[in-house]
């Protein structure tokens, strides 16, 4: 059957859509002929959130809103278990286990338990035992306070001194001295460098 159809630009190509657009709720077909638009915003657009997920045991389910929920294994994944002794992990490639011996399993047998300090050593002790470090080389700043006489000053070695200016008019560092005491009776007696009183 032979149609002959008169085209009269004889072009093949013309009649093709040449673009699509969507503009909010307008969508819009461009062809040789001009644009023609069309009001979609009535179709159902199918906005469901994910909703009702879980995990259970080795089954994720993945649950989708007014929808059918999907269960997915997870079995063959990768994983890993504790023993007694060891880390086994489990891979496509194969199993893997690391020793982690312990002995007691007690998580607190590791803590320090004491510290001592003997002359220069210092002393640290946990369940394994004492270790210790020689201090003695650490700096003690064992400083001696000394005065020089009768000036009132007060230094300390390897440092300042402290001046205390005590104005004595005579100098004499004896002469401020009681020398003697006494009872008599009813008399008290106490004895200074010059007088009895």
């Amino acid at each position: 059957l032979v149609l002959n159809v008169d085209d009269a630009d004889a072009d093949p190509t013309n009649e093709f859509n040449t673009g699509i657009g969507f503009d909010g709720a307008i969508l819009t077909v461009t062809d040789g002929g001009g644009d023609q638009t069309i009001d979609i915003s009535g179709v159902n657009t199918d906005d469901q959130n994910i909703s009702g997920s879980g995990l259970s045991g080795t089954d994720l389910t993945i649950g989708i809103e007014d929808g059918t929920s999907e269960i997915v294994d997870l079995s063959s994944l990768d994983e890993s278990v504790v023993g007694a002794n060891d880390i086994t992990v489990t891979e496509a490639g194969g199993v893997y286990t690391v020793d982690y011996v312990d002995g007691d399993k007690d998580s607190t047998n590791e803590f320090n338990t004491g510290i001592s300090f003997d002359g220069t050593n210092l002393t640290v002790t946990d369940a394994g035992g004492d270790q210790a470090v020689d201090i003695s080389s650490v700096n003690t700043d064992d400083q001696t306070l000394a005065t020089d006489g009768t000036a009132g000053n007060i230094s300390i070695e390897d440092g300042n001194a402290l001046v205390l200016n005590v104005d004595d008019a005579d100098a004499d560092p004896t002469n401020e001295f009681n020398t003697g005491i006494g009872f008599d009776g009813a008399i008290l007696t106490v004895t200074d460098g010059t007088s009895v009183v």
